[in-house]
């Protein structure tokens, strides 16, 4: 065997080392990884995990297939021949290797190895040991595996594992299975080798929350040299980072997928650090970078086309330059992606900015000197932002920015040779001047677009370049408008187009008429509108029709900014017809408004007609009322309309539109569009009607034989008795259902639904039904973040916290269900969100004749904290097996199930479904906490407390195995929620009551011994700093106490004297090494009494003090807070007598002894009792005094003192999950010194005290008397 290996150093692993020893816990851990990352950086180069040899560990070739048979803590294993390895894994199960060293080493070409396997679903095997692997002789790195999962098993590494020539971590082929780096676990690789790889099993998963080190690679081993952090070469796999990777040497990367690893999805958590190369090769296709939260700075290499990159959850990435990576799509959801446009450091093919995104571009990229470098002086900087390069930009409602700051300043799009597409697809955006170049292409698809300038291309050759203004999107022009070269229509205008009029309109001579400037003219076209700026003065109708004309048949033009004169005449719907006058209000004198053409008013008045109806011209050309903010219709006060009739009618012409149809019934014929957002109380649909949302209708009832679409819009209804289709992007929100009786309560028997609604499936995704509003949006967006899994960023929702009622005649389609006619469908494509904490025992969720749901769809029961019981369907449960595969358990602590109840025809009831939900008795076999969940979890119990167990019991915290019903705690997961349950204790408030009075009392006892004869006051600080690891059993508190004590006294007679005090002071104290961080901070105050009395050689003390102390314990379990605010109070009795069994002239021996009681009572911690402590303990020690006196006459008197404090009252405090450990026996060693005169005296003394459970208390005191 090769015993000369060289030690490799990384900037990293010292800090791990740091990190892990600190992390006692994953969430410790987890929470600790971006400081270690930092502080590895700043400390510089520490040593990392390096190779050890085997010395004096006798080689071995037996295998191992149980974790029983492994007695030795050291095994040697070396393998020449075969496929096997050392320890192999197949029985179902979590098995744990605990603190073995495992060295083995193959030889031979053919061999290969592995340290640990586990094979098989159901099994899970964890190292927690070290393990060294090497490829020897003739062996290949890529055959020799440190751990290896396979047949669905898991492999989890929470120690560290060396890989020389060799793989840290693996996937077998066959079945997929999962591997992992945990918190606490480090993968170094020496020399040639991966840390993690994912070339096995496709759809296998990998996840690193610990650290991984790649060294400096420098030797060619089978014509190869690499080394690689993680690689990924098969198909369909996940590898997920939340710790730290390091491969910043020659030849290593951090993260490598190539070969035939298509559709492979890397993620970056939020506390992930990857320092080396990331590359995609050119051979991979269909593969995805998710930046889930990360803040880093990554090197990027793609050479993959079309790797999509997905910045979410408040991610801040930023590009290295330099590797012209490409980039097939870029999505910026929820976070920020920093990088250059520079074609040699990156070419993005396709990016979309959505809300809450921000594109920060590092450098502009055009004007000034052609070519330059970054931060290059002597060359005149790039002025211009050049969007092309055959790239499209998508601006979604998230910012674009350059080098930190939101970019205003100059925009080019596309160039001669290039295309460069700009979309606009939500939002508001502004720059100075935009280009628009011969290949280039601007969409205002929906938001604002505002602009100084806009200018073509001069060069007419070729001019491709075009400006779209689609219907509901705008754009402002507030300087000038130039042609260039482009082609007739090149501005196409079917949305809002607003300019200043002198762009098409120059002065005559004589100052008194205008003549059009035609090439800007033939410019625009289209069916939208064109509002005139600038045009200050009165303008007849007549003038108005003049211009229009000028723009073609379709186009409206609007004079914003003038004056319209009616000439004395009303706005009829003769006169109105054809115009756009959104600030205008039409008189329709006999009840009826008609247009001919296309038309656009604020509002129509009625008056005091009859009837009421309005009216577009058909054909598509539609009347548009904007109501801007307020009525659309208008009524003398004697006015008894109460419907209008409406036939092919708009509300709104852009998504900023608003208004009230203020009328109790919208009868509607013909088309109804919603283009911006608009209330109403009843709409009316007749046969013949189509009403389509794409802005936001809030509608009492929607009824009739009509249709209704909503397209990427928002419908709220109370009642609907009409047919509604969901077709892309759309929301549909069930309000409350207005009363039969107006002037009654609503009628909670009347079913919401009596129409067909269909959401998505054959006509669309991404569409929400919700019974509530803002619940339902945040739906969409967890589904548009991928938080239901891969591949399912385009499903439909379904959010449910109040009963959905569906009548005899309507029906619920949403997602891919097929025709279903009754009650509700709920497909595969849907992911179904039930908030039961908004119900109650005995409430409805589901009120319909049937209700089935496709077994597999997605179904989440949110908030499940308490024990209760629902009528989950009030009628037919269809396929109840469906419904039991589609929603399980999201919190262990809870069982649920579905109950079929039959019909009692008798007790008038019908058949029904309850879901009822009870305590998961399997979720623990501890007995204390088992017994303390029923009433913890009881309906009405403390929400608090049901809101941090069902942290606990979430999948997602790591406190958690199995699925649905079958969740049971981990060991973690008992400690976390026993320390919980008990949290005033684990957060050290009872401690720190105790070991405050304890610093009191022990100061009162010092005065009371050296009180004289006559009056004195007195003062005393202390500090007292205090520890035990393991009191409560697996864990322990520390704190800090500070604080002081101002007293006075009397002596009189032969040795006696009485005396009170005050006393103030703080303390900081946390929970050691509990499985979740608690801390107790405390401010108390006290009053204390005492007196003593001297009988010779014998003295008895006493005193009697009470405490107050107001704590505010903190702390978070799984991220739910633990944080409350509670009083406590200490009621304490002493006594103690001294006797002086030897005094010399300068040295006294004093025996003492006494009994302290102390009472210590700490608030109910949301409602969780805990009871009242009667602590009492005999101290029983020795004194030994010098006493030495000063040629100038002050005494100085050191001295020493042993004492046992054995506790004979409560150690324990009683708590809803039995008794906890607090205080035990404690055994204190002083030392101290006194100094002074008769009248003024100094001490100072230091005590340490130990005992059991690692206890370790360090008090000083400091005090000063006078005596007068």
């Amino acid at each position: 065997m090769n015993r000369t290996f060289k030690v490799v150093f990384s900037k990293v692993r010292g800090t791990m080392v740091v990190a892990s020893e600190a992390a006692a816990t994953p969430h410790k851990k987890a929470a600790k990884i971006v400081i270690a990352a930092a502080a590895a950086l700043a400390m510089g180069t520490v040593m990392a995990q390096g190779w050890a040899d085997p010395e004096g560990i006798e080689e071995t070739t037996d295998r191992y297939k149980t974790v029983e048979d492994l007695t030795q803590s050291q095994y040697n294993y070396v393998q020449s021949e075969g496929k096997t390895g050392f320890v192999s894994i197949s029985t179902e199960g979590d098995h744990v290797i605990e603190g073995k060293e495992i060295w083995v080493t193959a030889t031979g070409s053919g061999t290969q190895s592995h340290a640990l396997n586990a094979k098989g679903t159901g099994v899970k095997l964890t190292n927690t040991g070290k393990i060294y692997i090497q490829a020897g002789k003739d062996a290949k790195s890529w055959s020799q595996k440190g751990m290896m999962a396979g047949g669905g098993a898991t492999v989890v590494n929470e120690g560290d594992i060396v890989a020389k020539n060799a793989y840290g971590m693996t996937v077998e082929t066959g079945v997929a299975s999962h591997i992992e780096n945990g918190v606490n676990g480090t993968i170094t690789v020496l020399d040639q080798g991966a840390g993690i790889e994912l070339g096995g099993a496709s759809g296998s998963t990998a996840v690193n929350n610990g650290t991984i080190n790649v060294g400096e690679i420098t030797e060619v081993r089978d014509n190869l040299i690499f080394g690689h952090g993680v690689l990924i070469n098969t198909s369909d796999n996940t590898f997920e980072n939340n710790g730290t990777i390091s491969a910043e040497g020659e030849n290593a990367s951090a993260i490598e997928v190539k070969g035939d690893a298509d559709r492979a999805t890397v993620i970056l958590g939020s506390t992930s650090k990857v320092l080396g190369k990331i590359h995609f090769s050119n051979t991979v296709e269909d593969s995805k970078l998710i930046a889930d939260g990360a803040v880093d700075t990554i090197d990027l290499d793609s050479e993959a086309e079309d790797l999509e990159l997905d910045i979410r959850n408040g991610a801040n990435i930023t590009l290295k330059n330099g590797n012209a990576s490409t980039y097939g799509q870029v999505n910026i959801d929820d976070g920020r992606l920093n990088a250059s446009i520079w074609q040699d450091d990156n070419e993005f093919k396709n990016v979309t900015v959505n809300e809450d995104g921000i594109f920060n571009i590092q450098d502009l990229n055009a004007g000034g000197t052609e070519d330059q470098e970054h931060n290059q002086e002597g060359v005149t900087p790039h002025h211009t932002l050049l969007l092309a390069f055959e790239s499209v930009y998508n601006l979604n409602g998230g910012e674009l920015w350059v080098a930190g700051s939101n970019y205003q300043d100059k925009l080019k799009v596309g160039t001669a040779a290039t295309s460069g597409t700009l979309n606009i697809v939500s939002g508001s955006y502004t720059y100075s001047t935009l280009e628009v170049a011969k290949k280039g292409t601007v969409n205002v698809q929906g938001g604002e677009l505002n602009v100084t300038d806009l200018a073509f291309s001069a060069g007419k050759e070729n001019n491709e370049g075009k400006v779209t203004v689609e219907n509901g999107g705008s754009l402002n022009i507030n300087g000038s408008l130039t042609a260039g070269g482009a082609a007739e229509g090149a501005l196409t205008n079917d949305g809002i187009l607003k300019l200043d009029y002198k762009n098409f309109f120059n002065r005559t001579e004589d100052g008194q008429g205008w003549t059009p400037e035609d090439s800007n003219i033939d410019l625009v076209g289209g069916t939208g509108v064109l509002d005139l700026t600038g045009f200050t003065e009165s303008y007849t109708l007549e003038r108005l029709k003049q211009i229009q004309d000028l723009f073609g048949e379709g186009m409206q033009v609007s004079l914003s900014e003038g004056t319209l004169n009616l000439e004395g005449e009303d706005l009829t719907d003769t006169k109105a017809s054809g115009f756009y006058l959104a600030d205008q209000v039409g008189q329709a004198g006999n009840g009826s408004f008609t247009v001919t053409d296309e038309t656009t008013l604020g509002s129509i008045n009625f008056g005091n007609s009859e009837t009421a109806s309005v009216s577009g011209a058909g054909e598509g050309k539609l009347l548009t009322l904007e109501g801007n903010g307020s009525d659309i219709f208008h009524f003398d006060p004697e006015s008894k309309v109460n419907a209008v009739k409406a036939t092919d009618v708009q509300l709104g012409s852009s998504a900023s539109s608003s208004g009230n149809v203020n009328v109790e019934t919208l009868e509607v014929s013909g088309t109804l569009n919603v283009m911006g957002n608009y209330t109403a109380q009843n709409i009316l649909l007749n046969a013949d009607a189509n009403a389509t949302v794409t802005g936001g209708l809030d509608v009492q009832t929607l009824s009739g034989e009509g249709t209704t679409t909503v397209d990427a819009g928002v419908l709220k209804v109370g009642l609907i008795e009409s047919d509604v289709t969901l077709t892309k992007d759309a929301t549909l929100v069930l309000g409350t259902v207005p009363p039969q009786n107006p002037n009654a309560r609503a009628d909670v028997d009347q079913p919401q639904v009596n129409g067909k609604v269909i959401i998505g499936g054959a006509s669309g995704n991404d569409n929400i039904l919700t019974t509530n509003h803002a619940a339902g949006e945040a739906l969409r967006g967890a589904i548009n973040d991928g938080k239901f899994g891969e591949d399912t960023e385009a499903l439909n929702g379904f959010y449910v916290d109040k009963t959905v009622s569906v009548g005899d005649t309507g029906y619920i389609e949403i997602g891919q269900v097929g025709p279903r006619g009754k009650g509700i469908a709920v497909g595969s494509d849907v992911v179904t969100v039930v908030n039961m904490d908004a119900f109650s025992s005995g409430d409805v969720v589901f009120q319909a004749e049937k209700v089935v749901f496709n077994p597999k769809g997605t179904g989440v029961l949110a908030n499940l904290y308490s024990t209760k019981t629902l009528t989950w369907v009030d009628g037919t449960l269809e396929a109840p097996g469906n419904t039991k595969a589609v929603f399980k358990s999201s919190n262990a602590f809870l069982d649920v199930q579905f109950k079929d109840v039959a019909a009692d025809p008798e007790a008038g009831t019908s058949e029904r479904t309850d879901l009822v939900v009870s305590i998961n008795d399997d979720v623990t076999t501890d007995a204390d906490l088992r017994g303390a969940l029923g009433s913890v979890l009881a309906e009405g119990a403390n929400r608090d407390n049901q809101k941090v167990l069902a942290a606990i019991g979430s999948s997602s915290s790591g406190f958690v195995v199995g699925e649905g019903n079958d969740q049971k705690l981990t060991n973690d997961g008992v400690r976390a929620t026993k320390e919980y349950m008990v949290a005033p204790v684990t957060a050290g408030t009872y401690n720190m009551a105790y070991d405050s009075m304890e610093l009191i009392s022990n100061a009162l006892i010092q005065r009371n011994l050296d009180a004289k004869k006559g009056l004195g006051v007195w003062a005393d600080v202390f500090y007292g700093s205090n520890e035990s690891d393991s009191l409560y059993g697996d864990s322990g508190y520390s704190s800090d106490i500070y604080g002081g004590m101002l007293g006075v006294d009397f002596g009189f007679g032969e040795g006696a004297r009485v005396g009170a005090a005050l006393s103030i002071g703080s303390g900081d104290g946390d929970s050691e090494d509990s499985v979740s961080k608690y801390s107790t901070d405390s401010d108390f105050w006290g009053l204390s009494v005492y007196a003593g009395k001297d009988f010779g050689g014998l003295t008895f003390t006493g005193d009697m003090s009470y405490l107050w102390l107001d704590n505010d314990i903190g702390g978070s379990v799984a991220g739910a807070s633990a944080s409350e605010s509670l009083d406590s109070t200490v009621f304490s009795l002493g006594v103690r007598a001294d006797w002086k069994a030897y005094e010399g002239k300068v040295l006294q021996v004093v025996p003492h002894a006494g009994v302290r009681w102390a009472s210590i009572d700490v608030d109910d911690y949301r409602g969780l009792s805990m009871d009242k402590m009667n602590v009492i303990e005999m101290p029983i020690g020795v004194t030994i005094k010098g006493v030495f006196e000063t040629a100038s006459g002050w005494q100085v008197a050191p001295e020493i003192d042993f004492t046992a404090a054995p506790q004979i009252g409560d150690t324990e405090v009683e708590t809803i999950i039995g008794d906890v450990d607090v205080i035990d026996n404690v055994y204190n060693a002083s030392i101290g010194v006194n100094a002074g005169t008769d009248a003024v005296r100094f001490g100072l003394s230091y005590k340490y005290g130990f005992g059991n459970d690692g206890r370790s208390n360090n008090t000083f005191n400091l005090k000063a008397s006078y005596l007068f």
